[in-house]
């Protein structure tokens, strides 16, 4: 019974945390409200969006080959220097007390290639990857305090060949059952996605696979040997999105809108099972109509929705979690509803090339701007 229980926490658990779907972030700290999800008028807090460095990232990685690495014991390697960034990223809460800093990259890795990986004990354990000033947390935010959680693995590599390394790490956490998560951070762009769930029951660990390529294992033990089962390879994202504008203003009968493309990670340069990089469209629409009141079958106020089309393909569209409630919503003349919406690249499922219309709809009403994106490979 005591098992049972175990495994449905860990199952819902696991589903709550792929609601959010794989994001990508910077050192901003995670929001786990969707802004697709919204009801009211106004916008929510934006999600952070991978920063592209003002410069170009010198090269940092001669290595033909990935290499892969096990954590080291904790130390306090560089632990003034964490706690310094700490304190200005969005992670740091006033009046929490940290009580000890804890580094687990091996000293020799850490300072060849100025990465560490700290855990942050405050009453509960954070872990979070420092790469020249960049923090990003790679435990699931709902870790509770008992767990027994760490870092599993780390790897090395150069999939997309810019000489700039992407620092690949694998962490778990056990809550009667083992659940892994997988980050990747890359160091030319500055950027990572946020802790992908993988699996629950397994540990995760990299290796070269047969054909060269850089992979992930699950091993049902702590133990490296022992990692059989291929979850994933790492691809290169050499998908090319090109928009004719990155801002335009539309008007219809019953309204207008100003839309705006945010690149975001769809341009990262790595792909896996799983992590789906992402271009946003955020729509401001002006209610120019009359007013009236309609009844939704969930708590989701439409706004004025996109979609990129040609004669025989879709650019698919992130779903998102309403909630299941019959809800009334009356729309004013003069109503604004700001929403954004997430446009992906799918491992192993590539959008195809070619040029996609956009179209624009609130209730029945379109508008369209003909050949607004071009998808290619480099």
């Amino acid at each position: 019974m005591k098992r049972f229980f175990y495994l449905l926490m860990a199952v819902l658990s696991a589903f709550v945390f792929a609601l959010s779907g794989c994001q990508w972030s910077d050192n901003s700290a995670s929001s786990s409200t969707s802004e697709n999800s919204e009801s009211s008028s106004t916008a929510s807090t934006p999600e952070p969006e991978p920063i592209t460095p003002t410069e170009p990232t010198e090269p940092n990685f001669t290595n033909t080959e990935a290499f892969t690495f096990l954590p080291s014991d904790a130390s306090s390697l560089n632990v003034e220097r964490f706690k310094a960034d700490f304190i200005k990223s969005t992670y740091y809460r006033e009046g929490t007390e940290y009580e000890a800093f804890y580094n687990y990259m091996p000293e020799e890795i850490s300072r060849e290639y100025n990465i560490d990986a700290f855990e942050v004990v405050s009453g509960d354990s954070g872990f979070y990857l420092w790469y020249d000033g960049l923090i990003i947390r790679v435990d699931s935010l709902g870790a509770s305090a008992d767990s027994d959680k760490g870092f599993t693995h780390f790897a090395l590599s150069d999939i997309n060949g810019d000489d700039c390394f992407e620092l690949l790490c694998s962490y778990n956490q056990n809550r009667g059952y083992s659940f892994s998560y997988l980050t990747v951070l890359d160091s030319g762009r500055k950027a990572a996605n946020k802790p992908y769930y993988t699996c629950y029951d397994g540990f995760l660990y990299f290796k070269t696979h047969d054909n060269g390529r850089l992979a992930a294992y699950v091993s049902g033990q702590k133990n490296v040997e022992s990692a059989n089962t291929l979850y994933t390879e790492f691809v290169e994202n050499t998908a090319l999105y090109e928009f004719s504008a990155k801002e335009l203003f539309l008007k219809s009968k019953n309204y207008e809108v100003k839309v705006t493309i945010d690149e975001g990670s769809i341009h990262f340069p790595v792909l896996f099972k799983g992590a789906y990089p992402k271009f946003k469209v955020t729509t401001e629409m002006t209610y120019l109509g009359k007013t009236f009141t309609y009844v939704n079958g969930n708590t989701y106020c439409e706004g004025a929705s996109p979609t990129f089309k040609n004669d025989e393909n879709y650019v698919p569209m992130e779903s998102w979690a309403a909630g299941d409630a019959i809800t009334t919503f009356t729309i004013k003349t003069g109503d604004v509803l700001k929403r954004n919406y997430y446009f992906y690249e799918e491992y192993g499922n590539p959008n195809r090339e070619g040029t996609y219309n956009l179209y624009i709809t609130y209730r029945g009403e379109e508008l369209s701007v003909e050949n607004f994106l071009r998808v290619s490979k480099k």
